[in-house]
């Protein structure tokens, strides 16, 4: 995936992702890097997977990484959340991309054997904590 412009606009100013260990967030932080981000901010639950994810990037490109463990259902991680931008720096892009795909887990042809609790979960993970 290639952006379309010639520069960032925001190139010199942290970019958030949230959910950036892994899928969609992690290809998210690795085109920036390639484009000319200089400093990502990554959020994940998972550590293990966050400082491969940073290992990954400073492997492929010459930026700042920071990783900050952050489960976005929990007050108290995203307070502690807010509290790190203002150390970190404030972001000058977010790409808001905490979420949960219930075929990952599942698998595609179960589905329709999810309970209410566990859809509820996805819908709930997928818009509230985004």
């Amino acid at each position: 995936m290639t952006l379309m412009t010639d520069a960032l606009p925001f190139a010199d100013q942290p970019v958030l992702i949230t959910g950036a260990s892994a899928g969609i967030g992690f290809a998210c932080a690795q085109t920036l890097a390639r484009e000319g981000a200089r400093h990502l901010i990554l959020t994940a639950r998972n550590s293990e997977r966050l400082a491969a994810a940073k290992e990954r990037l400073l492997a492929e490109a010459d930026l700042q990484v920071d990783t900050l463990v952050c489960d976005h259902s929990q007050r108290a991680d995203l307070d502690a959340l807010l509290t790190q931008l203002d150390t970190l720096g404030w972001p000058g892009a977010l790409i808001a991309n905490v979420g949960v795909n219930p075929v990952h887990e599942y698998g595609p042809k179960k589905l329709h054997s999810l309970s209410f609790e566990q859809i509820q979960a996805a819908v709930t993970t997928n818009i509230t904590h985004t």
